[in-house]
């Protein structure tokens, strides 16, 4: 077996220290009792700047009007879920607020199949399969 390329270990410790810093969000905001709004912006704005440097000097890509929405669309509800996850702070428990948000993206796992007609077998069991059901195997 071969040692992992540089670009696949940089990669590998970016979605490493971006999982870190997003848990680490409501320890330092939810003490400061900000307004869901102002923490939803703030959180917005530092990930933007964060990622200044990732971007590349190449062209820009040519986009149709589909990518184009569904990429605004995405923008949108994941703005919108941040919004929801920090109001959810301030309203319950941290464990709560934080299980509610985790959970969306398998919610959308598996209300894919409904919306889009498309069926990939396994999909649910792989919704709800986790790193220690794979250890334990």
């Amino acid at each position: 077996m071969s040692a992992p390329s540089p670009s696949s270990t940089r990669a590998t410790a970016t979605v490493a220290v971006a999982a870190a810093s997003w848990g680490t969000w409501s320890v330092f905001l939810r003490p400061a009792e900000l307004p869901a709004a102002t923490a939803g912006t703030l959180v917005m704005v530092v990930m933007a700047l964060a990622m200044l440097p990732a971007i590349r000097r190449a062209p820009a890509p040519r986009w149709d009007r589909t990518t184009a929405l569904l990429l605004f669309g995405n923008a949108a509800f994941d703005a919108l879920n941040v919004l929801t996850f920090f109001g959810a702070i301030q309203t319950t428990t941290v464990a709560v607020a934080v299980l509610t948000h985790f959970l969306a993206p398998v919610l959308v796992a598996l209300a894919a199949p409904r919306i889009d007609g498309y069926r990939v077998r396994g999909a649910v069991l792989a919704s709800c399969d986790t790193p220690a059901d794979r250890v334990a195997r």
